[in-house]
């Protein structure tokens, strides 16, 4: 499922956001603050280039760009890059979320939000060298099976609140697109966030976002409506990602993906549930599916979410600290065989000077840090 962001679309499955300069404001940044010259560099312990990795095998692509799976050269390790094209991110005005993202990342210190391990920029590209994820993607689970058992999905939702509640409470960030292909799996089974393009800061005083962003059936009510919104949206896909877990499709789908279409049966929400669901997570999909954002379960905190009964045998400080078992771990470590034997890449990234190079990003470069930047303990 591709982003829905306010643009006049021509592809209704890919668009990007193209927020106003009031909406930047808003955002907390300007473009002049970010922006310098290009032969303004900005100032790091060591400038990293693209020459400074070696590229193994392609992962993935999106809509700015592609990841690739690499080894740094003078450690040997191993990497995700995910590079992205400068010109892209001007066009649309998306700078300023690549400075956020790239700020989640790096300031992310929690086992269930992927790890930035540098970052960097050329005069066309930006590029992120994250941790490698190996176990694959959740998304491929859900299409293989058109839906999970509810013990499965129960420790894949757990995982997940405990990212949101770590990015909304700890982080002050609200993320905006939750969905299954933004979920990645360690060799081990468990769940990484990825992907923070989308993502906004949550702003002081009670005041809201007002940018129409995100993905098309995971839109909550106040977005579509443009109300402004804040951190709730989060709680609102929550529950759509748990609907779709479970039934394989999401509770506002439409067959043709008419987002006019699938907007009207949002604001109508008069989901569906097939008799095969339980009952305590039908209880917790209505409790987050509620139209007004005041009244979704975990408005107040997510203590609530996390006390509901369908939770009941989760225990949060073992699943915190990983010592729950992952239930697809079998399937993770299946998939990070089969990325192993993939076909080595032929060619390298190489950076030509263009006609047209672009200006630098201000706030985009981390040297990086090797030492071990792991969760401390929390207690629930």
């Amino acid at each position: 499922m591709g982003n829905l962001c306010e643009t006049n679309e021509t592809n209704k499955l890919t668009s990007v956001q193209m927020p106003s300069k009031q909406q930047e404001e808003t955002m907390g940044y300007t473009s002049e603050r970010n922006l310098v010259s290009s032969n303004q560099l900005e100032s790091a312990q060591k400038k990293l280039s693209i020459e400074d990795f070696v590229m193994l095998n392609q992962l993935g692509k999106g809509a700015f760009g592609k990841v690739f799976k690499v080894k740094k050269k003078d450690n040997g390790k191993i990497y995700a890059l995910k590079a992205m094209n400068k010109k892209q991110i001007f066009d649309s005005n998306l700078e300023q979320n690549a400075v956020i993202e790239k700020e989640v990342l790096n300031n992310s210190k929690h086992p269930f939000v992927v790890n930035l391990k540098y970052s960097f920029q050329s005069q066309t590209k930006l590029y992120f060298v994250l941790e490698y994820i190996d176990g694959g993607e959740f998304y491929q689970i859900l299409q293989r099976t058109q839906g999970l058992p509810e013990p499965v999905v129960q420790f894949v939702a757990a995982e997940v609140i405990l990212a949101l509640e770590y990015l909304n409470m700890k982080l002050n960030i609200i993320y905006r697109d939750l969905k299954p292909e933004n979920l990645l799996l360690t060799k081990s089974g468990h769940v990484k966030l990825t992907d923070f393009g989308l993502a906004t800061k949550r702003k002081e005083n009670n005041q809201k976002s007002y940018t129409l962003v995100g993905t098309t059936e995971y839109l909550a009510p106040e977005i579509i409506r443009k109300e402004g919104h804040s951190f709730e949206v989060d709680l609102w896909t929550l529950g759509i990602l748990i609907y779709e877990m479970i039934t394989g499709k999401t509770p506002f789908a439409h067959p043709e993906r008419n987002q006019m279409k699938i907007q009207y049966l949002i604001l109508k929400n008069n989901p569906s549930y097939p008799p095969t669901m339980s009952r305590d997570a039908k209880d917790l999909i209505n409790s987050l599916l509620q139209t007004n954002p005041q009244l979704r379960l975990g408005a107040n905190g997510y203590d609530s979410i996390k006390s509901h009964a369908y939770f009941t045998k989760i225990n949060w400080q073992d699943l915190y600290e990983q010592k729950v078992k992952s239930p697809l771990k079998t399937f993770a470590e299946e998939n990070s065989n089969r990325l192993q034997n993939l076909q080595p890449m032929q060619n390298q990234i190489k950076e030509t000077p263009g006609n047209n190079p672009m200006p630098q990003i201000n706030g985009i470069s981390y040297s990086g840090n090797e030492m071990d930047r792991g969760s401390s303990v929390k207690n629930y």
